[in-house]
């Protein structure tokens, strides 16, 4: 198994723009575009759940992804399964008969640099409604 540390931080637009600046002159990028309904139980705040369960399209690829553990915690258990393409409705009927009745959708333009064992990746998070809009960014650092 991989250990995997990550940080996230909420992000000014300004503070956004000038880190992909900076960022853009010492590395090359790639970007997704990802959406994704989250089926996870709502107890709360994110902070409080102990599960999350998320159906996600990044670039055209399907997965259903799965987390254990506090949100943000020290440790969390990740199991990531591919989805065929085609299958989202079936996928989407699997939780529904496993009890996940409910989701929100979400989606994100995500621009990941890599160097060495770090990834940096910016996040766009877009309006629901309108995801030509942006309504938050945040970046991730990783280091596997």
């Amino acid at each position: 198994m991989t250990t995997e540390i990550e940080l996230r931080a909420l992000l000014s637009a300004t503070g956004a723009d000038r880190l992909l600046k900076s960022i853009e002159q010492t590395s090359s990028f790639r970007t997704e575009f990802r959406w994704f309904v989250d089926v996870s139980q709502p107890v709360g705040s994110i902070s409080d759940r102990e599960i999350d369960v998320r159906l996600r399209v990044t670039n055209g690829k399907v997965e259903l992804a799965i987390k254990r553990g506090k949100f943000g915690g020290a440790t969390r258990q990740e199991a990531i399964l591919p989805i065929a393409n085609g299958e989202i409705y079936n996928a989407l009927l699997g939780l529904n008969l496993m009890g996940f009745s409910t989701g929100t959708f979400g989606a994100r333009r995500i621009q990941r640099y890599c160097d060495g064992s770090i990834e940096i990746s910016i996040h766009q998070v877009l309006l629901a409604a309108d995801p030509s809009k942006i309504a938050s960014h945040f970046v991730e650092f990783e280091v596997t």
